[in-house]
């Protein structure tokens, strides 16, 4: 039994190996760190193998990799909330004198770090208040799979993944109003 079950894990991996370590280096752009979560997304396969069917595989690895990416993300953000080459951009827009330096210099580098808050506080809302949604919003746009693709993981009709979206999309219409608008 363990043999097939050796068997069945080393035929998925290779086959989808390269599909997932690309998904996360595309996010991560760090060759070891998409080794590292890959490796553990493989790992957790291995674990539940027994649990999934055949079907869902494929779509059960990219949602795992997609989530563990962002467990990461999230972790890397409270380690560090500046990456080397965001704090040589501020020290190179800013003069002796002041923090902040030139307003007209930093305005769309602080922007930008707003907005990269702003978002990583909306989808930890979304994903407490509908983790289905936060699944779809996922897929389609952080790991940027096609409409069609998400539907057919998901089990569901096209028309009704778009309605799920659009419900998801209203919600963060009334809950964040004209923030909402700007992104």
């Amino acid at each position: 039994m363990e043999r097939e079950k050796e068997a069945e894990f080393r035929g998925v991996y290779a086959e989808y190996n390269v599909l997932i370590y690309a998904l996360i280096v595309k996010r991560v752009r760090d060759h070891h760190i998409a080794q590292d979560i890959s490796q553990d997304t493989f790992f957790k396969l291995y674990m539940n193998m027994d649990e999934l069917c055949t079907e869902v595989i494929r779509g059960w690895l990219i949602v795992t990799a997609c989530n563990a990416t962002k467990d990461y993300e999230r972790k890397r953000k409270r380690e560090i909330m500046l990456s080397p080459r965001e704090m040589e951009r501020l020290d190179r827009n800013t003069d002796s004198n002041s923090f902040f330096g030139d307003s007209q210099k930093n305005g769309d580098f602080t922007e930008e770090l707003h907005q990269r808050e702003f978002i990583q506080r909306i989808m930890e809302e979304v994903q407490e208040a509908n983790r289905n949604w936060y699944d779809l919003i996922t897929l389609t746009g952080c790991c940027e799979r096609s409409q069609e693709e998400v539907a057919e993981f998901m089990g569901i009709s096209r028309n009704a993944l778009r309605s799920k979206l659009n419900r998801a999309r209203n919600w963060l219409r009334i809950r964040y109003g004209e923030e909402y608008g700007k992104l």
